[in-house]
């Protein structure tokens, strides 16, 4: 698909779907999803095609945005100058837990146009290509772990976030019980993310109280990275639209079990087939799967 008929695509998905407002972001290096709320009609008229200029302080400070010192990248003896943002339109989608609302992720470039190497997405676009280049797809599937607990964010940080109340007591692991009193919730998660294409096969309690994990369907590396990012901060922004905070924190507090999050990764061939599978032996792996073989 040519970029204007991407382009045109895109206008009638955000018309079809009524949308006010697109969200444009991108991966910093810690993960966090970063970017602008556009008006659809800016985005339609100019944003799609240049995109949104950003600084690139982004790649130059910590999760609390406190400036990192001695960067060769950017400091204050580059002036922090800007990077843009260039939307994906094939990753465009609703956000169905916010009103007439669409997102799209960005890929990030200098101002000359040159590709910015720090931008984790094109770090992992290069392993892919990389890796097509020698006869296989990279595949990958995320599952995560996260605490909930009661009360907002702004609540909570009001209390300098001491005593935070789980939203369920006592470890009932994949509990049944424990997931129905909670379904209003993590329901809500699984079917916003279904209506935004990002497809959940499970979720369930984990052993902490309070905690679940959700498992993403898998998908080519690049499309699964993406979809990890949304749901994380879709977990975020579903919790606190239900007047809870979400936490994928790995250790919320030393009594309680840790959160992971787990990457299932494999390859198949460019045609399709699974490159780890052992036609000869169901029970381990083929040559690629154990790395005897290029």
């Amino acid at each position: 698909m040519g970029i204007d008929e991407a382009k045109d695509v895109a206008e009638a998905f955000l018309k079809d779907h009524g949308v006010r407002t697109v969200r444009i972001g991108l991966t910093d290096l810690d993960g966090i999803h970063r970017g602008k709320r556009i008006p659809v009609k800016y985005f339609l008229d100019s944003v799609w095609r240049k995109g949104s200029n950003i600084c690139d302080i982004l790649f130059g400070w910590d999760v609390a945005d406190e400036p990192m010192t001695n960067l060769a990248f950017t400091g204050w003896h580059t002036g922090y100058p800007d990077v843009t943002m260039v939307p994906d339109l094939t990753t465009l989608r609703l956000v169905p837990w916010e009103e007439d609302t669409a997102s799209v992720i960005c890929d990030i470039v200098q101002l000359d146009g040159t590709p910015l190497p720090l931008s984790p997405r094109l770090v992992l676009q290069n392993v892919v290509e990389a890796a097509r280049n020698e006869g296989y797809q990279p595949i990958a599937a995320y599952e995560f772990e996260f605490y909930v607990f009661k009360g907002g964010p702004g609540e909570l940080a009001d209390r300098k976030w001491r005593d935070a109340e789980p939203i369920t007591s006592g470890s009932r692991t994949y509990s049944l019980y424990r997931n129905g009193a909670t379904e209003f919730l993590i329901g809500d998660i699984r079917e916003s993310l279904s209506r935004c294409g990002i497809d959940i096969e499970a979720s369930n309690s984990e052993h902490g109280p309070g905690q679940f994990e959700v498992n993403i369907h898998y998908a080519d590396a690049v499309t699964a990275a993406d979809q990890a990012v949304i749901l994380k901060h879709a977990v975020k922004e579903i919790a606190a639209k239900h007047g809870h905070t979400a936490s994928f924190m790995a250790k919320v507090r030393p009594e309680w079990a840790g959160s992971s999050g787990h990457v299932h990764q494999s390859l198949t061939t460019l045609d399709g087939k699974p490159a780890f599978a052992n036609p000869d032996d169901p029970t381990s792996l083929s040559a690629v799967g154990n790395g005897n073989q290029a």
